[in-house]
């Protein structure tokens, strides 16, 4: 029995015997300059013993586990002004503290680069001619305008234009002229209102590109001074987000003389651009417009013309653009502007009607060159002599960006069945005259 005891006991401490040669003690440290007792913060800890590299924090602190009865560690430790390899005695206390030769750092050695949000938007805007196409093209687009009044959907115009842009490069900053060769196109029943002229509007829209119509937007370098902004941390590693907000808006919300009529404080805008960091060129801007509520129209020169029955007023706008990038450089991918204003009738000052006038572009590609066919084809503004039949209608399908297709499809469904509007209707203008 006294036999078996031992045996039993003896392999129980055999046991035992891993566990105590394994264990493990927790050292904290923390890495102070001799010179001035700064801590020593991001610095690259090589634990030669346990074969261990760990960075400091911004404390200049760095744990690790050392075996049990382990008295000297060998720290190879990297940072600024420092190289250097420290046998240390372990204090066992509750911070180790281990104190390292810093060698002084010449400010003029050091090169700072720190770019603020403003200075990233305006050497985008200084590339602009370098990151984006700047030879003339052609782009194969899809366009769409429709209105909402009064909360109903109105005057669905499509078409599939090829899109000239005659680029040239002026005073260091690129401009376009852009003319338009009609393909297939198709409108809803015409619904007339104060304000709907029966146009294509596309011209229009384009101009809301500053990449090609710096003057006048948002992106003019002279405005980029008195502009707040401020970095948005949601994008990528490969982006700049910059939120930003300016007092004074460049939204004209479709008036062709609204510098003319001195509207100058009418709104305020709040917007995003996206950047690319590799080229700093644009990827996408977002503006949001709004009317200052207490914003007094000088003269009243609101009102409509020519019966003066009616003046405006302008509610708010959305502007969005991407960008995308070829072999050519950077081009216009989609351009979605929409604003909003508020009629009201000039004897009893009650609000008769609400409009919102929506336009979309996407452009499917672009190239230098175009069909035989569509060179004699191109004017000023979209000609409204396109065709429509139903074996295109696959190609005049695409998203809407700002509100759902069936949303607008059932209001003008109330006017007969919208492809028997395509096909019937003739002309916008016409009808609108």
């Amino acid at each position: 029995m006294n036999t078996r005891f031992l045996i039993v006991v003896a392999f129980f401490f055999l046991s035992l015997r891993p566990s105590v040669c394994h264990s493990q003690v927790l050292v904290r440290c923390i890495l102070i300059n001799k010179s001035d007792s700064t801590l020593i913060r991001n610095a690259l800890v090589d634990i030669v013993e346990v074969n261990k590299q760990i960075v400091t924090n911004q404390n200049g602190e760095f744990v690790f586990t050392s075996p049990s009865g382990t008295k000297r560690v060998t720290f190879a430790i990297t940072a600024i002004g420092v190289k250097d390899k420290i046998s240390y005695e372990l204090t066992f206390e509750k911070i180790e503290r281990v104190y390292v030769n810093v060698k002084a750092t010449n400010l003029d050695d050091v090169t700072i680069k720190y770019l603020s949000p403003r200075d990233i938007v305006e050497k985008a805007v200084k590339l602009i001619s370098e990151n984006n196409v700047n030879k003339s093209y052609f782009g194969f687009a899809h366009y769409r305008q429709y209105q909402k009044q009064n909360a109903h959907f109105q005057n669905l115009f499509e078409a599939n234009p090829i899109v000239m842009f005659q680029v040239t490069d002026e005073m260091k900053y690129l401009s376009a002229h852009e003319a338009f060769a009609a393909r297939s196109n198709r409108q809803s029943q015409f619904r007339s209102n104060k304000v709907s002229d029966g146009k294509i509007h596309i011209g229009a829209l384009l101009k809301e590109n500053p990449i090609y119509h710096l003057d006048g937007s948002s992106l003019f370098p002279s405005k980029l001074s008195t502009y707040f902004f401020e970095f948005d941390t949601t994008c990528g590693d490969e982006e700049y987000c910059i939120n930003y907000r300016s007092n004074y808006s460049s939204e004209t919300h479709g008036w062709e003389n609204y510098h003319l009529l001195d509207y100058h404080g009418e709104s305020y805008e709040v917007g995003k651009v996206v950047i690319d960091k590799s080229t700093l060129a644009f990827k996408q801007i977002n503006r949001h417009s709004f009317r200052y509520p207490d914003y007094h129209y000088p003269n009243n020169n609101n009102c409509l013309h020519p019966d003066l029955k009616f003046y405006a007023e302008f509610v708010d706008a959305i502007l969005h653009i991407t960008f995308r990038k070829s072999e050519q450089g950077w081009y216009l991918k989609d351009i979605d502007h929409m604003y909003t204003m508020e009629y009201y009738d000039m004897f009893s000052q009650k609000k008769t009607y609400e409009i919102c006038d929506i336009f979309e572009l996407t452009f499917d590609s672009i190239s230098r060159n175009v069909d035989q066919m569509y060179v004699q084809k191109f004017f000023p503004e979209l000609m409204n002599g396109g065709t429509y039949n139903r074996a295109a209608e696959e190609a005049l399908n695409f998203p809407f960006y700002f509100f759902p297709k069936k949303v607008v499809w059932d209001d003008l469904n109330q006017d007969g069945p919208v492809e028997d509007q395509f096909l019937n209707v003739s002309s916008f203008e016409k009808e609108a005259k």
